[in-house]
C-alpha cells in the first residue's frame, strides 16, 4: 500500500495530514502499530532496511517488547510525510 500524491489537489496543515495518513493506514490493517513486514508494504521500504535502520538506531521509531517489534501508525505517517520528497 504506498500512498502517493497524498495532498493532490487540496491543501493540508501537517497535523491534519499525519492524521488523515494514520486513518488510512489504520483503516486498511485495523490496527494501531504495525509489524515490521506491514511497515514494509505501507512504506515501500525493504523488511531488511527497516531492520538495519532499527540496528543503527535511525529511521521510523519502533516499540519492542521481547517477542516483537511493532510500528505505530502515527509514528509511520510522521516519517513518511518529514521524508518525502517535494516536487515543483
Amino acid at each position: 500500500m504506498r500512498i502517493n500524491n497524498l495532498n493532490e489537489g487540496t491543501v493540508m496543515g501537517n497535523q491534519t495530514e499525519i492524521e488523515y495518513l494514520s486513518k488510512m493506514i489504520f483503516d486498511k490493517y485495523g490496527k494501531v502499530a504495525l509489524d515490521t513486514k506491514e511497515c514494509a508494504e505501507v512504506t515501500g521500504q525493504a523488511v531488511v532496511t527497516l531492520k538495519s535502520h532499527r540496528a543503527l538506531n535511525v529511521g521510523i521509531p519502533y516499540l519492542k517488547d521481547i517477542r516483537a517489534v511493532k510500528y505505530n501508525v502515527i509514528d509511520i505517517a510522521k516519517w513518511m510525510l518529514e521524508n518525502r520528497v517535494r516536487v515543483a
